[in-house]
């Protein structure tokens, strides 16, 4: 069955307000979608579509910076790159703030994903077959 956009978007939705690996992956992911000047400045100057919005940009700038030198220095002390963004973490009022402003971001995640890749992992947290239907918003999980 082919994964349509609306299903991605449910899915990856759903992942950024409760998982918190792929919060902190989509918020690097997003930051790194800033420009130079955005990232040094923490502000968002240029209306390109990617990057955080500018209500968005001081506060998320300032964690995924935070994220950002803790996963370099777990890398740089021997850890692989996933292994460190595993092993760091977030305090729990700013993964609550992330997970409640990271999901609007979908569409970046989205177009940053191996499409091949995003459908398997739908089939299978989802238990895809020629007879599946869209999980109801009231059903959905959220944290």
């Amino acid at each position: 069955m082919k994964i349509t956009k609306k299903i991605s978007k449910e899915f990856i939705c759903e992942k950024l307000r409760t998982d918190t690996l792929w919060i902190k992956k989509a918020l690097l992911l997003i930051y790194s979608k800033q420009t130079l000047s955005e990232q040094i400045s923490k502000d968002t100057t240029e209306d390109n579509g990617v990057g955080f919005t500018g209500c968005d940009s001081k506060f998320l700038s300032s964690i995924a910076l935070q994220l950002k030198r803790q996963v370099e220095y777990s890398v740089n002390s021997g850890l692989k790159e996933d292994e460190a963004l595993r092993s760091v973490s977030l305090s729990d009022k700013q993964y609550e703030a992330l997970k409640k402003s990271i999901p609007k971001y979908w569409g970046q995640v989205l177009n940053s994903c191996e499409e091949e890749k995003l459908e398997a992992l739908i089939h299978i947290s989802y238990g895809i077959n020629n007879n599946w239907k869209s999980p109801k918003k009231k059903d959905m999980v959220h944290a």
